[in-house]
């Protein structure tokens, strides 16, 4: 907790220096703070033997020198970045006001998946541990293939909101069809990867032959990874349109993916099984897709140039 806004300060450098065009420094620097932070975790949990305690010395430690490299990089290669205190008070309120909603929806945009995602974990706890192992296995695999496309969707919000900056609101539309021909094409490699070799990695990341826990977690895999598509589109245009000032249809869209959980926790799964998990994300995939193509088509005219 004491360290999150050294947190803060990397991601807003990150978020700097991608907004100049600048994407691959931000993430030299990440890489170079998880080798760090991986030999200090070692390190103090090691030879130091601190323990947990070593482990979160080392997290935060990593965090802070990420943070000063991210500071002296910025202040010696960007000058029209640099600001002196006399400049905060130039600053409208028109634009804290902003920054701020548009801030606080893409946090509970994220607060309120989670809590959805909590919601569902308590009813798969129910089930027993032969459950929560193949959920576990399974997750760990699905935000591996899910990880490409909350990167696309971060590049396309910030490709967005600096054409929208810029006036060039058309080529708006042309990073999304580019994020989502990216999207396809890595869909189509974890489609292949799953059905030949998803029991093999499941055993893997598990280290278990039982085959309750491999069916099961194959199963939440195969009818998962078939709907990523109407994911892709939902996670593109959500952040599309935050890019271009529009925070409430993704805030609602989330809200929708929520209460779809709820359902499913409360109702379906005690009923349902495991199975009713299994379809639980991709059902909710598909009534927020159908949503934000709405409220995209609704918003059809931002993307157009004056």
């Amino acid at each position: 907790m004491l360290g999150i806004p050294l947190t803060m300060l990397y991601n807003m450098e990150a978020a700097l220096l991608r907004a100049v065009g600048n994407s691959i420094t931000p993430l030299l620097f990440l890489l170079f703070s998880t080798v760090l932070n991986i030999g200090l975790d070692a390190a103090f949990m090691g030879p130091l033997g601190l323990g947990v305690r070593g482990a979160a010395i080392a997290t935060v430690l990593t965090q802070g020198i990420s943070a000063l490299l991210g500071v002296w990089y910025i202040l010696r290669s960007y000058p029209e970045l640099r600001f002196r205190p006399a400049q905060l008070k130039e600053t409208t309120r028109h634009a804290v006001t902003h920054m701020f909603w548009a801030g606080l929806s893409m946090g509970l945009m994220s607060a309120i998946y989670n809590l959805g995602s909590v919601a569902l974990q308590s009813s798969i706890n129910a089930l027993g541990s032969a459950y929560i192992a193949a959920q576990t296995a399974a997750r760990r695999l699905a935000e591996l293939y899910f990880i490409p496309g909350g990167a696309l969707g971060i590049a396309v919000a910030t490709f967005s909101s600096q054409n929208l900056g810029a006036g060039k609101r058309s080529r708006i539309w042309q990073s999304v069809k580019a994020a989502l021909v990216i999207y396809f094409v890595w869909w189509v490699f974890i489609m292949a990867f799953t059905f030949l070799y998803g029991e093999a990695a499941i055993r893997g990341v598990t280290g278990s032959d039982d085959e309750i826990i491999i069916a099961n977690a194959l199963l939440y895999l195969k009818i998962s990874v078939p709907i990523i598509p109407p994911m892709a589109v939902l996670v593109i245009l959500r952040n599309m349109l935050q890019g271009i000032q529009h925070t409430i249809e993704p805030l609602l869209a989330s809200a929708l993916e929520l209460i779809g959980k709820v359902i499913f926790a409360v109702w379906l799964v005690p009923v349902w099984g495991y199975r009713a998990v299994c379809f639980c994300e991709p059902t909710t995939w598909v009534i927020c897709f159908v949503f934000i193509l709405f409220a995209a088509w609704r918003c059809r005219g931002d993307l157009r140039d004056a």
